[in-house]
């Protein structure tokens, strides 16, 4: 069951993924945050076993 608490941290984070890309895309271009955003999304995914 303490997975719960990890799932509502990420939950928790995940919603200011949202308006920081828009804060984001202001000043950087579009296709670079994307990029950048799903290569943290890659990085911190756990491995399969």
């Amino acid at each position: 069951m303490q997975y719960l608490g990890w799932a509502l941290i990420a939950l928790l984070a995940y919603t200011f993924v949202a308006p920081l890309v828009s804060l984001a895309t202001n000043d950087i271009p579009a296709e670079v945050v994307i990029v950048v955003t799903n290569g943290m999304l890659v990085c911190t995914a756990p491995e399969s076993p």
